[in-house]
């Protein structure tokens, strides 16, 4: 990368560092041994982590670990028929409702290389330009768009996302590499089965929509 190219980079990563998120140091150190497992699925044979870093995002009030959030639609009222006189449960067919939301934690994708290298010391750029989205796992019962509503994002939305990472300074004479995986918030979303919202439940399915949160990078000493 010549002298041009890296003022790009840098005033990009200034840009970007003086936004609402920054990108720290992970301490490594201060890991859980199953943190740490994450991170070397990450290596390849010979590879040995030098440093990790990620975004600084502030956590929403709700995305509390293991906090099970009831959903209440009012508007539910509107289509409820169960007071109806003369309307049995086998004149009416089941439906899916919502009925809570949890925040589970991250869910990680597997590593990649950024395709920034380096053996004369100096820094690694990288930057990235190209389609995140959101996901899901499990069962989608209920309707996506009811879904959508209670975690208040687009659970596939797709979208072109930006990021630059400029490395701290690096010693000549060895082989560095940087490594980065997408990192998305994972969401529990109970769905259960019934003749009316305040029915009996028949049947309980769960969905997991993930929400694409940052791109977390590793630097390898190779």
């Amino acid at each position: 990368m010549n002298d041009e190219d890296k003022e790009d980079w840098e005033e990009e990563w200034l840009i970007w560092e003086n936004t609402e998120t920054d990108i720290i140091e992970v301490d490594i150190d201060s890991l859980s041994e199953e943190e740490f497992e994450g991170y070397e699925d990450g290596l390849e044979e010979g590879e040995e982590i030098v440093a990790i870093y990620s975004e600084q995002i502030p956590i929403e009030n709700e995305d509390i670990i293991g906090i099970e959030i009831p959903y209440i639609d009012t508007t539910l009222e509107l289509f409820d028929n169960s007071d109806v006189e003369g309307v049995t449960p086998f004149a009416r067919s089941k439906k899916w409702y919502l009925d809570s939301k949890k925040y589970v934690g991250k869910s990680y994708g597997s590593w990649s290389n950024a395709g920034a290298t380096t053996k004369s010391g100096g820094r690694l750029y990288a930057s990235h330009s190209n389609k995140v989205s959101n996901t899901f796992t499990g069962q989608l019962m209920a309707t996506k768009a009811s879904v959508n509503a209670l975690v208040k994002f687009d659970i596939t939305k797709e979208y072109t996302k930006t990021v630059g990472y400029v490395s701290p300074e690096l010693k000549s004479g060895v082989n560095y590499r940087l490594k980065y995986r997408h990192v998305r918030d994972k969401y529990q979303v109970k769905q259960t089965q019934r003749y009316d919202s305040r029915g009996k439940v028949y049947s309980t399915k769960y969905v997991y929509p993930q929400k694409w949160k940052e791109r977390e990078y590793m630097v390898v000493r190779y």
